[in-house]
């Protein structure tokens, strides 16, 4: 259940995000997810994510298959390319992602 709301959520901003895209003029115009911080990068706002802290476990390294379907090597790989695609990258299982996901 928790899942489909963030998913909706996740639907819901990206298109509120993109609907704004051609009058987005200031960071008012923008919501940041996943500890993304609004800069203005030339002229336009944007969703930074250099400010993005992980904790000691998140950095530890093991191979993470994603919801993506691609293979991270920390949980703050993935907590970091959150932020930058802007939207829910879930961890599916420990280990290498082996194409089965769809």
């Amino acid at each position: 259940m928790m899942k489909n709301k963030r998913k909706y959520l996740n639907e819901f901003l990206f298109l509120v995000n993109k609907n704004r895209r051609r009058r987005q003029r200031t960071c008012q115009d923008l919501i940041c997810l996943f500890d993304g911080i609004c800069e203005i990068i030339n002229g336009q706002p944007r969703c930074t994510c250099h400010q993005v802290i992980c904790t000691n476990e998140e950095e530890y390294f093991m191979n993470i298959c994603a919801s993506d379907g691609r293979t991270y090597k920390s949980k703050c790989d993935i907590k970091r390319q959150q932020c930058l695609k802007q939207y829910e990258i879930v961890l599916m299982y420990p280990g290498v992602c082996n194409g089965m996901l769809g």
